[in-house]
């Protein structure tokens, strides 16, 4: 199930790098490609949710019974804080939600994940979800700079599903969005260097030759302390730093390497949605975000 994501928001950017996509908070994807944009050729076509979504949840009826639940309510989270920022509330009183209101959406998404074991799958979310912190809470950022990634909301929905059904371009994207999560055990530095600048030509390649238009960007993954101590051994993160995964986790925040043009980061980063998706890994893509120590 790693080839499938929870879409938080973004979700043409989860089409883009997996296979599969649950989305989670749908509503904000038909609020967006239903408000006119002039930099957006987005148009949300019908049943959009059931292409993406795996063949065995689309076949279980109780799983899309609760997706369609889950959605409802993100659906009214939304209207509801739309409401009371701009005053459409009968009392005027009440310009916040409801603490309750809010913890109300976190179980429900938490519950739907836990039920139905989704806590591996990654969580797509845009740059407005997630936030620099220095806090216990926060989760560490795996950061890839100075990147030209595919600016989906550029790419029509007719473009992107086509895309999908290119067999020898999809795993281009993937293959980079992976660099993160490879086995470099027993691997020099150099080895390492080379297959991320592999990695990143064949995604360039893709994009050339689908003629998808791009923005300077960051790709990251987020992840919880205990989940990244696990997910570290023999990562190319060791490889750099020449330590265990251990001594990187204890000795993580502002820490970079130049790999030519390339810049990764490890960083302290906030995720909005961490307390109601509390174990999943993180994928953001940040349009130029370079927030390395030199301020660059």
């Amino acid at each position: 199930m790693k080839s499938t994501a929870l879409a938080y928001t973004d979700l043409p950017e989860a089409a883009l790098y997996f296979d599969h996509v649950i989305p989670m908070l749908y509503f904000t994807e038909i609020l967006r490609h239903d408000t006119p944009d002039k930099n957006t050729k987005n148009t949300l076509p019908a049943g959009i949710g059931a292409q993406l979504l795996p063949a065995s949840f689309l076949a279980d009826p109780v799983f899309i019974q609760r997706l369609l639940a889950v959605n409802e309510k993100g659906a009214y989270w939304i209207l509801e804080m739309v409401r009371r920022e701009h005053g459409w509330t009968p009392n005027p009183d009440r310009t916040h939600l409801e603490p309750h209101e809010t913890e109300d959406v976190a179980h429900s998404w938490h519950s739907f994940v836990s039920d139905f074991h989704l806590q591996d799958m990654p969580v797509v979310c845009g740059e407005a979800s997630v936030s620099d912190s220095d806090t216990e809470a926060a989760d560490f950022a795996l950061t890839l700079s100075s990147l030209r990634l595919i600016d989906a909301e550029k790419a029509s929905w007719e473009k992107i599903m086509e895309f999908r059904k290119d067999a020898d371009s999809r795993p281009k994207l993937r293959r980079l969005r992976l660099f993160f999560m490879e086995t470099y055990k027993d691997k020099p530095r150099s080895f390492v260097e080379d297959d991320l600048h592999n990695r990143i030509a064949a995604y360039d390649q893709a994009v050339k030759d689908w003629g998808f238009e791009t923005r300077t960007a960051a790709f990251s993954m987020l992840f919880s302390s205990k989940f990244l101590a696990g997910a570290l051994g023999g990562s190319a993160l060791c490889v750099l730093a020449g330590a265990s995964e251990v001594a990187i986790v204890s000795s993580l925040g502002g820490v970079a390497w130049e790999l030519g043009r390339i810049s990764i980061e490890i960083s302290k980063q906030r995720f909005q949605g961490r307390k109601a998706l509390r174990d999943n890994p993180i994928s953001n893509v940040a349009t130029a975000r370079q927030r390395l120590q030199t301020g660059t």
